[in-house]
């Protein structure tokens, strides 16, 4: 093995049981964008997001949670793995299911905005530079 391109640091960190620094960076901000939305759906929680369970209050935060993280760069795929393992298609068909509430649900419209605002500010800490869509347009 030529040791002159290995990289040993690399190597022992891929090697360790070790998490991997950029990968809970990203879990840890997409938790904190999920807790965010979860305080103003009576409490739901991530457990209950990333669950099978189909009850109005959990999918509706689940979907806005999917809609906020699809639309800051992550793959339909990855985010559908984030929640449960669901596929690129629930994500899409969830983003699509927020878009129709959002243009007519006037009660809807403004949760989601107050949501959009605080989630926008978050991200925006962070580094990111991405604006949230309010509608499919």
């Amino acid at each position: 093995m030529n040791t002159q391109y290995c990289n040993p640091i690399g190597y022992a960190w891929r090697t360790s049981k070790l998490p991997d620094p950029i990968i809970r960076t990203e879990e840890n901000i997409w938790e904190r964008v999920c807790e965010m939305v979860s305080k103003r759906f009576k409490g739901v929680t991530l457990e209950q997001m990333k669950s099978k369970t189909k009850q109005r209050e959990v999918f509706t935060c689940r979907a806005v949670c999917m809609t906020f993280l699809h639309s800051n760069n992550a793959s339909l795929k990855t985010v559908g793995q984030y929640f449960g393992g669901r596929n690129h298609g629930t994500v899409h068909s969830a983003k699509r299911a927020i878009y129709n509430l959002v243009d007519t649900d006037k009660r809807f419209r403004s949760k989601y905005a107050e949501i959009k605002k605080e989630v926008e500010a978050f991200f925006l800490e962070q580094g990111y530079t991405n604006t949230l869509p309010v509608d499919n347009s």
